[in-house]
């Protein structure tokens, strides 16, 4: 991928607007995510908070492989144009949450919210979790170009495959036109925030039983999934929009109640209910420093947010945009 080069431009002020409170991991019921564009009243806003360093001179960042690839391109083009050296690692959610909580990272990437024990475990350690919302994801449910059957399925039919019992075993039980195969599953782990997410949105709740064992592989890492899933033309899985993107003719993203993941179904929020936040999570509102000025360059239009269609995801709609912006500024 190409990146763009450019240069921080401060302001001196900046029109925000009232927070929106949305704690859901859902698009806003009241407005879809959609690209936002430069205009007269949308000032560069990455170079507001200027002056100052991390102790280090650098930043750690982890957490969610869903996160992982716009983490990526993020870091090298803020970084590359600062001369800052970020460190982006994987690992999961729940990674993030514990290298967040313990100290050992200033940016805590999560597909998924942070628990109440979580947010306790950090706070017994001194540490404030503030959560942003830096886009939304369509997250995928994945099958091998050579599945020529499960092009759609309902969420009822994906239930039935991924439940912790009473499972299809294959995957004629599921539709009796389709072959009378095995199926195999090819999931994220139990550190995943995706995992959960797919639990709560498929299988009704974050707690709630996912098939494992035999037939089963689950793995932090989605492009060990996408290897598990390309080989194999009975095997399904599920993870971003972004790692099915960027591996055409390897993995194929099938409909989910007969509509397709992409950047138009999020918006129009036809794709439910797998379309999601993705976040970051931070130790308190970073004031005065290169992590400020960071979080600035994510939410701008011109910035990170310019970065994220390109990746697979979708930009931030401006009502949630605009809130993070003033969390910032608060």
């Amino acid at each position: 991928m190409h990146f763009r080069t450019f240069a921080l431009v401060a302001v001196s002020a900046l029109a925000l607007t009232t927070l929106a409170g949305c704690s859901s991991n859902q698009p806003p019921a009241d407005g879809g995510a959609s690209s936002t564009q430069t205009n007269d009243n949308d000032a560069a806003i990455f170079g507001t908070h200027t002056g100052g360093t991390l102790k280090s001179g650098e930043i750690n960042q982890a957490g969610s492989s869903t996160v992982y690839p716009l983490a990526e391109a993020w870091a090298e083009e803020f970084g590359g144009e600062r001369n800052l050296q970020i460190k982006v690692a994987g690992g999961g959610s729940g990674v993030g949450a514990s290298k967040l909580c313990a100290k050992e990272i200033d940016l805590g990437d999560m597909s998924r919210t942070m628990k109440d024990a979580e947010k306790t475990t950090c706070r017994n350690n001194g540490v404030e979790p503030v959560e942003w919302k830096i886009a939304y994801d369509a997250l995928s449910v994945v099958v091998s170009p050579g599945n020529t059957f499960a092009k759609d399925l309902t969420t009822a039919q994906l239930k039935s495959i991924f439940q912790g019992s009473g499972y299809a075993k294959k995957w004629n039980e599921v539709d009796p036109s389709f072959p009378a195969q095995d199926i195999h599953l090819c999931i994220p782990g139990a550190d995943s925030g995706t995992y959960e997410y797919f639990r709560e949105a498929i299988l009704g709740s974050s707690s709630a039983s996912h098939r494992q064992g035999d037939g089963v592989q689950a793995n932090e890492d989605d492009n060990v999934l996408v290897t598990c899933i390309k080989a194999d033309n009975y095997a399904i899985g599920y993870f971003g929009l972004a790692y099915v993107i960027e591996n055409p003719g390897k993995v194929v993203a099938i409909k989910v109640n007969g509509v397709a993941p992409s950047e138009q179904s999020v918006n129009d929020k036809t794709y439910t209910p797998l379309s999601r936040f993705i976040f970051i999570y931070t130790n308190g509102v970073p004031k005065e420093n290169v992590l400020g000025d960071y979080l600035a360059y994510v939410f701008a239009p011109t910035g990170g947010q310019a970065l994220i269609s390109d990746i697979g995801y979708v930009p931030l709609d401006s009502g949630t945009r605009s809130a993070m912006v003033a969390q910032l500024a608060a």
